[in-house]
């Protein structure tokens, strides 16, 4: 207190009278002396800090403290070492949980919060941020003294060092639970950032909105709920896929859809989306339609917990017919989303669904898709997708029976279309899920080979490796028992 006294905080700075920049001079000798000194006092209250009990009368370490406190902001830029020392103090009162608590803790929390987005941050830094969190409570978000913590928080919602760390990620859902009115903010500055972020930390910036949302209740989960997962759903329907943006939103949407076997998210699901996609494939922009088609086949079966088995069963039916209006819409693009629904959706239901729909699914996509002459994009669509059907074994005795009329296919007038059938026989070929010459005759394939282009052709030469041979000893065999 007699250093202070001495050496008031308005000696520790002198305005030099004829400078332009009113530049301070720092560093008089009494200046230093003053630091040291407080420097002294702040680690022996440190020190002392770790040994007080509760029934111990600590008040003149309280006045210590505070008035250290006090000075912190009033301290010289240069004198790090004094800040940093008065930080610990705060740090080791706010743990200590001893009276005045949450005064310390604000500063602490203040400083550590600044720290971790400096230039000079490390990751320790984002670690000890996360263990002093419950500190944010205590400011008041309405008051102008929480001006430079929000806008630090902004900060911290746009740096990818928080976003990558585990424990940053859990310190950026928290900050969901600060107040109401900054969930919009927070999520408004993360959309902001994303066309700058990478495509890679999509499923941590999801990660945050999903902690946020479980330890959410009340109002906040609503708002959270509402002003942040339904945004990026909406997003994913309407944004141009020629958007920066469309795939980073897509896969924010796809971690909450990876999530659906945990607590409460199939319910949130469906009654988030309810609004959304039903709408969205009904509307004239295809390319809405398609987008919203993407979204109903990844996050397929939207359904509730809550429901009984007779509406389940409706939705289901419902969800069903979606699928049929999708391989019927008239525009191409939405087709062959509709495609690439079916197949990833029968691939990973086939045992559950009922044969007579598969079958009318089946014959929709190889009887007329397949065929389609009006799109060589949906005819490319079908045998790219039914690659990812046969990965289901059970799928392979009715595509044994269905396939062999599609063999016309290798002679189609467009490259890619005989590409992506050769391609199908290649998968067929390695699933064993049936004899490739069987649904294409080898004579085809042949002939085929003699006229195609270089791709086609690398690939019937990779179909028929070794092949041939077999055939022809099998029927030298055949020959033989045959005589």
């Amino acid at each position: 207190m007699d250093t202070l006294v001495a050496n008031p905080v308005e000696s520790w700075y002198k305005i030099v009278d004829d400078s332009d920049d009113d530049m301070e001079v720092e560093g008089s000798s009494e200046v230093k002396n003053t630091m040291e000194v407080i420097h002294g006092v702040t680690i022996v209250a440190t020190v002392s800090v770790s040994v007080v009990e509760e029934d111990m009368g600590y008040q003149a370490l309280l006045e210590c403290a505070g008035l250290l406190n006090g000075i912190l902001e009033a301290l010289p830029k240069s004198e790090s070492h004094v800040r940093l020392a008065i930080q610990r103090l705060c740090e080791a009162w706010w743990e200590k949980g001893l009276e005045k608590r949450e005064e310390f803790g604000k500063t602490a929390f203040s400083m550590l919060l600044a720290k971790s987005i400096g230039p000079k941050r490390l990751a320790v830094d984002i670690n000890r941020l996360w263990q002093f969190h419950a500190a944010l409570l205590n400011f008041d978000y309405n008051s102008e003294d929480s001006n430079e913590v929000r806008n630090l928080l902004l900060q911290c919602s746009m740096c990818i060092n928080h976003i990558k760390k585990e424990e940053g990620r859990r310190f950026l859902s928290f900050i969901f639970s600060w107040d109401i009115n900054f969930i919009k903010i927070i999520h408004g500055t993360i959309k902001n950032v994303l066309p700058n972020l990478p495509k890679s930390l999509m499923c941590h910036v999801a990660d945050i909105y999903f902690r946020a949302w479980k330890k959410a209740s009340g109002d906040l989960l609503t708002t959270i709920e509402h002003t942040c997962i339904q945004d990026f759903m909406h997003h994913g329907v309407h944004l141009p896929r020629k958007s920066p943006v469309h795939t980073k939103v897509r896969e924010v949407l796809s971690y909450f859809h990876q999530q659906k076997l945990r607590q409460g998210v199939d319910e949130m699901l469906y009654r988030l989306y309810q609004p959304i996609i039903w709408r969205g494939l009904k509307v004239p922009n295809s390319e809405v339609r398609s987008n919203a088609a993407l979204l109903f086949i990844e996050v397929f079966p939207l359904r509730s917990p809550n429901m009984n088995q007779a509406d389940v069963d409706n939705e289901i039916q419902k969800q069903f017919e979606e699928l049929f209006n999708l391989l019927e819409d008239p525009q191409p693009l939405v087709r062959s989303t509709g495609v690439l629904g079916v197949c990833k959706i029968a691939a990973k239901y086939w045992e559950m669904i009922p044969p007579a729909m598969l079958a009318d699914l089946m014959k929709k996509i190889l009887g007329d898709l397949a065929g389609d002459i009006s799109s060589a994009d949906v005819r490319c669509s079908v045998f790219k997708c039914l690659t990812i059907l046969l990965e289901n074994k059970f799928s392979h005795p009715l595509l044994e029976q269905m396939l062999p009329s599609l063999k016309y296919s290798l002679h189609d007038n467009s490259e890619k279309v005989r590409v992506a059938f050769v391609d199908m026989l290649l998968k067929i070929k390695a699933a064993r899920a049936a004899k490739f010459w069987k649904i294409c005759p080898m004579e085809n394939l042949l002939a085929q080979l003699e006229v195609d282009s270089r791709p086609v052709c690398r690939r019937i030469v990779n179909l028929m490796f070794l092949t041939l041979s077999f055939l022809s000893i099998s029927q030298r065999k055949s020959g033989a028992s045959g005589l």
